[in-house]
């Protein structure tokens, strides 16, 4: 009978050893595809940059920003500039411009000397490429496509930009920057998500010298003597935005539009380029005829981000990257990877933990 109970109690024991080992079944961790703060940021920086775009086309006496003019049959804008008070501005009325967006409000750029914002006082800058322009913008009743753009409170201006020319003369200049600084709030046009936002400071760079092979693409035209010109080039000849390749670098913070903060930074190494000399294609339809035609429509005259790479964070979330170039996404299997080249296609991609997510950025 001993020997029984002895028997029963080991195998009893052996049973909750046994259930004490036991593992709990592997589950895998949930993936990390939260893409939408990537797009929301990108789309704030898109805006800030935008405008600062309209500020360099009426910066430099283009009254009439290609970009920007009203398409056929919608209201026009009112370009106003004031040398004597060193005032632009430029209203919209709810207009459809060429790039596809609607705008409405008015960019009000004040380029007086204003010791609270800037060290240098010279003399006769009335240009935004002329060295020592500072354009501190105002916003009034600014909206894209519904979104309300403001600067947040308790600052005293939307935005400010500055020209980074070292000095007047231009003896040997490769490159001229501009840095664009403030705080910004968008907010959508039915109010029915918490705002965006945007704080931070960054610069842009226009290449001056060009590649032989691509005469103008910068902007300027390119000749034999332009890099020894002693007397800056620059002072009489505006850029043409409309040939300019641009590219971006510095740093923003901010909320998304489900309140969530984020960290944005462009590094020097991998800037952001936007290229005004292309645009995603945009086709009515296409003939079937004996020789197949493609009948196309009016391009929209939207220039994308089309280069780059961002690091980017977001709440708890794994840090990301966003190329926007697309390169980092491979096609064609294991046996044959090739790389899809830079696209004029306002699409980026996300990597998050060595996974490329593609996205499409607003427009």
């Amino acid at each position: 009978m001993k020997k029984n109970i002895f028997c029963f109690t080991f195998l009893l024991a052996s049973s909750f050893i046994f259930l004490s080992c036991s593992k709990e079944p592997n589950v895998a961790p949930e993936a990390d595809v939260e893409l939408q703060s990537s797009i929301d940021a990108s789309f704030a920086n898109f805006i800030v940059t935008d405008i600062d775009m309209i500020c360099s086309f009426i910066g430099e006496n283009n009254l009439y920003p290609k970009f920007y003019t009203p398409v056929a049959g919608s209201p026009t804008f009112v370009v106003n500039r004031d040398p004597d008070a060193k005032q632009l501005s430029i209203s919209f009325n709810k207009t459809k411009c060429a790039d596809g967006r609607v705008r409405d409000g008015s960019i009000i750029i004040k380029y007086a000397y204003d010791p609270t914002v800037s060290n240098v006082n010279p003399p006769n800058t009335d240009y935004y490429r002329q060295f020592g322009f500072v354009g501190r913008v105002s916003l009034i009743g600014y909206r894209v496509d519904g979104w309300l753009v403001k600067k947040k409170t308790g600052t005293t201006y939307d935005l400010i930009i500055r020209n980074k020319r070292p000095n007047a003369d231009r003896p040997i200049v490769d490159k001229i920057s501009w840095t664009i600084e403030g705080k910004l709030e968008l907010t959508d046009s039915l109010n029915t998500l918490p705002s965006i936002t945007w704080e931070g400071l960054i610069t842009k760079t226009l290449p001056l010298i060009a590649d032989p092979k691509a005469e103008n693409d910068y902007g300027f035209k390119q000749d034999s003597v332009f890099k020894n010109t002693p007397k800056s080039f620059l002072d009489v000849n505006p850029v043409n935005w409309q040939k300019a390749k641009v590219y971006y670098t510095g740093s923003f913070t901010g909320v998304t539009s489900f309140s969530l903060p984020y960290s944005y930074k462009i590094y020097d190494a991998t800037p952001v380029e936007r290229n005004f000399t292309c645009y995603p294609d945009k086709v009515s339809g296409v003939t079937l005829t004996n020789t197949v035609g493609v009948v196309s429509a009016s391009y929209e005259e939207f220039h994308p981000f089309v280069g780059g790479v961002a690091s980017f964070t977001t709440s708890t979330k794994y840090p990301r990257e966003i190329y926007f170039d697309n390169t980092a996404n491979t096609f064609g299997g294991t046996d044959k990877i090739y790389n899809l080249p830079s696209q004029c296609d306002n699409k980026a991609a996300v990597q998050i933990k060595g996974i490329y997510y593609p996205i499409d950025l607003k427009k």
